[in-house]
């Protein structure tokens, strides 16, 4: 097969090779303590393997805890994030469906302990916080190779978030928070991606497409994938969050109005609709819609319909 459309290109090589931004986005030092991953990137984040290290201190000496490796399956979908439980069976499913697993061990945080939190791939770090708030030594005790981290975040409480959408590597990153926000976004944290994308049905197997962009992004290349494996959590799968049967859909040719290929109309949107009898019935889709702007690609996030 000959490809002739550099941008096909472009979104497989994207799809399979770039990495995801992975964070520490929020702990709890409370009656349950616990580690929240965030996936800051535009396709999903295979995390299994990844090993979770902590420190704590009660003075100016830290303490190192077991480490946790995170179990093989586990992906976090793009802006979404993943609850790492004390206690329980090591792997097993948290108490949040979906989302959460257990470390199978306590971690002996407290509001008033320092904590040293760092997410690694094998010897490289991932991620990075400190909170000093006990006097311990050092800007950044224990830093793996890979991160860094600037600046001091010493506020005592039970629940440590990171602060809206920024990632400096500092501890300017982070804040007090209440209450705690399991499995969801912190105060200020935004996931809403700028390409807009819906599939409706009326029933009977009538399906309807909407595409907009904010701002609008008039005249942009487009393409719309679709697959019919169905992902948990929604947003998971490995092809842009969707499944692989759906790299199909980038081989056809661009027309005006397609859901599938084409460009946006004058005003930075899309819409099409199909009568009924178009899906067959009992029929599951879910959906991504990639919009081509200069130099990035901008995608959607994913859709899902039954039929």
């Amino acid at each position: 097969m000959k490809v002739r459309n550099l941008s096909v290109l472009v979104l497989l090589a994207v799809a399979t090779m770039a990495p995801a931004q992975v964070v520490i986005n929020e702990f709890d030092c409370g009656g349950a303590d616990a580690i929240e991953l965030r996936n800051l990137g535009s396709s999903p984040a295979a995390i299994g393997g990844m090993v979770i290290q902590t420190w704590y201190a009660t003075g100016t000496a830290l303490i190192v805890e077991p480490s946790f490796t995170i179990p093989g399956g586990i992906t976090i979908p793009a802006g979404g994030t993943w609850l790492f439980q004390e206690n329980g069976t090591a792997g097993a499913n948290g108490t949040v469906p979906g989302c959460s697993t257990r470390a199978g061990f306590n971690w002996l945080w407290t509001d008033t302990r320092a904590v040293v939190i760092r997410l690694m791939n094998g010897a490289t770090g991932v991620d990075y916080v400190f909170r000093n708030n006990t006097g311990v030594a050092g800007v950044a005790p224990n830093l793996p190779a890979g991160t860094t981290w600037t600046g001091s975040f010493g506020a005592s409480g039970n629940i440590c978030a990171r602060n809206g959408d920024v990632d400096t590597n500092s501890g300017a990153d982070w804040t007090t928070s209440s209450p705690f926000t399991p499995c969801a976004l912190n105060p200020g944290q935004q996931m809403a991606s700028p390409v807009g994308f819906t599939i409706t049905t009326s029933g009977g197997g009538q399906v309807s497409v909407a595409i907009d962009t904010t701002p609008p992004l008039p005249g942009r290349e487009t393409y719309g994938l679709y697959s019919s494996q169905d992902f948990t959590p929604n947003g998971s799968g490995p092809f842009f969050g969707i499944g692989t049967d759906a790299i199909s859909w980038l081989f056809l040719p661009a027309i005006p109005n397609s859901p599938f290929h084409s460009n946006l109309d004058g005003s930075g949107q899309i819409n099409v609709s199909y009568p009924a009898g178009t899906i067959p019935p009992g029929a599951h889709i879910e959906g991504v819609l990639l919009v081509i702007d200069g130099g990035s690609i901008l995608a959607s996030n994913v859709a899902e319909q039954n039929f």
